[in-house]
């Protein structure tokens, strides 16, 4: 079964060839493929899309961006060129105007995914806060290793995107020497992990 495409839960027909996913740890995801439809159907900004795999398997949700939309000839349909974004849409859309205090990285981290993120049906895929990840800690909100930097003394947020203040906090988890990166993936799961965090269980040994 070929992949399939949904528009607001609607299958549309995609024209053959057409379908390029870009997906990428720690960079932003991409989709782009040309719908074909009726001339009455017009797709609109900000439109949530889904991408299934010849398995079924969800493999990109996000959002459509600057939809082309041609009529082909005299014909009574439309081909509609589509760019979409990923869930990522969902961080730089809202704004955070917050200062903390003695907090670690991830636990800024847990408490923008808790207030802000939680209100676009973000949910907690993981947070590594530390030498060790700790799953017996998170998602509990009280309780925090010690951090992989420390407590930072302030940091503040005076009305950026979430994306800005995820994007710093990355830098500086980073800073230990050990690469961050953050990510909402197609199922809308938060990821704040190193990039050593979720590995491949492909074992290559010379026949893979």
């Amino acid at each position: 079964m070929p992949a399939t495409v949904l528009i607001d839960g609607a299958e549309v027909f995609i024209t053959a060839g057409s379908l390029i996913v870009d997906n990428k740890v720690g960079k932003k995801g991409t989709a782009s493929f040309v719908a074909h439809t009726s001339t009455s159907l017009y797709f609109q900004e900000h439109q949530e899309v889904e991408v299934y795999d010849d398995n079924n398997v969800l493999a990109f949700s996000g959002y459509i961006k600057n939809p082309k939309a041609q009529k082909p000839g005299f014909q009574s349909s439309l081909n509609q060129t589509i760019q979409c974004v990923d869930q990522t849409w969902l961080a730089e859309k809202r704004v955070l105007a917050r200062v903390y205090t003695n907090k670690t990285c991830g636990a800024i981290v847990q408490d923008i995914a808790d207030t802000v993120l939680a209100q676009e049906g973000v949910t907690v895929a993981q947070i590594f806060d530390g030498l060790q990840p700790s799953p017996t800690l998170y998602p509990s909100k009280t309780l925090y290793p010690n951090g992989n930097i420390g407590l930072l003394p302030s940091a503040t947020f005076a009305y950026c995107t979430v994306t800005q203040a995820l994007d710093a906090l990355v830098k500086q988890a980073s800073s230990a020497g050990i690469p961050y990166y953050w990510q909402i993936d197609q199922n809308k799961q938060l990821w704040f992990v190193p990039y050593t965090a979720v590995t491949n269980t492909t074992i290559v040994d010379g026949t893979t």
